[in-house]
């Protein structure tokens, strides 16, 4: 089970730092960036973890859940783009 904790790790944290990247700006999008290319690098790297077999049990909802993350930095990526600078 711990390899697909890192896999759903590595998948939605990016998500977790756009959300808050695009409403507050700052330092944030630069530590998306970072976490989508070096973070997720580093992960699959020292993971020398068997490949799992994906069933209905751990690969269905972690598809939906990330579905459902891009839906949602999409809709606050299009906010953000809506607003004006202070």
């Amino acid at each position: 089970m711990r390899p697909m904790i890192i896999f759903a790790f590595a998948s939605l944290f990016p998500a977790l730092l756009l959300v808050p990247a695009c409403a507050f700006g700052g330092v944030l999008p630069l530590a998306s960036v970072f976490s989508i290319t070096v973070l997720v690098f580093i992960l699959d790297r020292i993971t020398n973890a068997k490949p799992i077999e994906v069933s209905n049990e751990n690969g269905h909802g972690l598809s939906l859940l990330i579905g459902v993350a891009h839906f949602v930095v999409l809709t606050t990526c299009v906010w953000a783009s809506r607003q004006r600078p202070p």
